[in-house]
């Protein structure tokens, strides 16, 4: 993924006496400014944004102008550096250009608190939506970079989800109410158009798949995975279906200009043509038989809510993958829940390494227990080590809010052996019977980090409601 852009405007005080009664004192401010500017880049490039820098302003036109060329220049955010005294009505110029222009604004006060207080303040008075960051000591210090890069990966993730398209292919699934979503309401918080394919799109691109592509697919599977054949579920037959499927949903995702998916699946699919467990598995994949690719975030029964969960940490995470269950166990005793997909997730989250092969050395892919048209479900089962963040989107009486976890994966010997199917078990830090209270669905969203800072800027930013466990 492409770095954060982000723009750094220092906006300093327009008295030119201010800054020769300092000099007299023995104290060069100006000099001082533009260190603490400098060092903030510094900061920013350092964590892996590209830092744009907008200058040191002190009027309403040069910051206008400013923000004008960050704008031009593809600006996600801006940080307004404001070291000490200012005119409040400059930053109020700068932030409300940015505004209309959707870039999320934040105000960091790095040396004395006056200025940025009073900005603050003005840009709240007028209802211009921003985060203060007060410094209290070196500005490259690990609380400074920590909290100043959750909020530039959270207001890159609010612009690239805007204007980007979710597409979902069917309906809704087995009558599951929190997969379902109201897509005016999708565009108006979150900018992302819903566009909806019919089911039949897959099987016809399918049926068009060359048999030289089919047959490519199928060596890398047999290849690189173990393939239990049992004659009746998972044969030569279904595997081929199967991957005709993905193929056809990955050309589908190509022409319609798709940036995350959800497919219905069953029942129709799953009953009457092949399960599309193998769909979901490489399109959350960062590879394929062809090749390293980008993933599209791609969640089982239509889930809207859970594919735009999805594409939420893909953004704040840089672009891993994620991975797409149900919660199926828990030992309240060890704080932890086993989930697993009902056949298909992202390999990669086997053993999480760049090497494909590595993550596909340990799947099986076994016969599937739900379906009548058959067709294989994907089994592993994911080794522990990393933290984990764990979230989701949900609606109460048509009001979203965010749940989101820490956790890290384990193993559960107890559970993980029960269903045949891509298995993670995640260890929490609280109660699990305090989760379950309050959990809006029965789908689980997962991405490797600790990315908890990034969406809770995020839906604070949103104004969506935070639940943090």
């Amino acid at each position: 993924m492409d770095r954060p852009r982000v723009g750094v405007l220092s906006i300093v005080d327009p008295r030119e006496e201010f800054y020769q009664g300092m000099l007299k004192s023995g104290v060069d401010m100006k000099q001082l400014e533009g260190f603490l500017h400098a060092e903030l880049i510094k900061l920013l490039e350092e964590k892996g944004a590209e830092a744009i820098d907008c200058g040191r302003v002190n009027s309403k036109k040069e910051a206008l102008e400013a923000v004008s060329e960050l704008v031009l220049r593809g600006g996600e955010s801006l940080i307004m550096c404001i070291p000490g005294w200012t005119y409040p009505s400059i930053g109020v110029a700068a932030a409300k250009k940015a505004q209309s222009h959707s870039i999320p604004v934040m105000v960091l006060a790095p040396m004395a608190l006056s200025g940025p207080t009073a900005v603050k303040g003005a840009l709240e008075e007028v209802g211009i939506k921003n985060r203060t960051l007060f410094v209290s000591g070196a500005i490259n210090s690990p609380q400074v970079a920590s909290e100043t890069m959750a909020f530039v990966r959270a207001a890159t993730a609010i612009n690239r989800l805007r204007g980007s398209t979710l597409g979902v292919i069917g309906g809704r699934s087995m009558g599951i109410y929190t997969a379902a979503a109201d897509p005016s309401q999708i565009q108006r918080i979150f900018g992302v158009d819903v566009e909806h394919i019919d089911q039949v799109e897959i099987i016809r691109e399918a049926e068009n798949i060359p048999p030289q592509v089919v047959k490519q697919y199928l060596e890398w599977i047999n290849e690189n995975c173990k393939v239990l054949k049992d004659g009746e579920v998972v044969t030569d037959e279904t595997l081929e279906r199967q991957i005709r499927s993905y193929v056809a949903a990955k050309r589908i995702v190509a022409s319609l200009e798709l940036d995350f998916v959800g497919i219905k699946c069953q029942p129709e699919l799953s009953d009457k043509y092949v399960n599309q467990c193998l769909t979901p598995t490489f399109l959350n994949d960062p590879y394929d038989a062809e090749g390293k690719k980008e993933t599209t975030p791609c969640a089982c029964e239509a889930d809207l809510n859970g594919v735009l969960t999805m594409q939420i940490l893909k953004l704040l995470s840089g672009g891993k993958p994620v991975y797409f269950g149900d919660i199926l166990f828990w030992d309240r005793e060890k704080r932890l829940f086993t989930i697993a997909n009902c056949g298909g997730a992202s390999t990669w989250y086997t053993k999480r390494s760049q090497n494909p092969q590595d993550n596909l050395k340990g799947v099986e892919l076994v016969s599937q227990v739900q379906g009548k048209a058959g067709g294989a479900a994907v089994h592993y089962i994911a080794e522990e080590g990393e933290p984990v963040t764990w979230a989701r989107l949900g609606r109460t009486q048509g009001e979203y809010h965010m749940i989101v976890i820490r956790g890290r994966i384990v193993r559960s010997e107890a559970f993980e052996n029960m269903m045949k199917w891509p298995v993670i078990s995640i260890a929490l830090e609280c109660d699990p019977a305090q989760i379950l209270e309050v959990y809006p669905s029965q789908h689980a969203q997962l991405v490797v980090g600790d990315v908890t800072k990034e969406i809770t800027e995020f839906c604070r930013l949103l104004e969506i409601k935070t639940l943090n466990f």
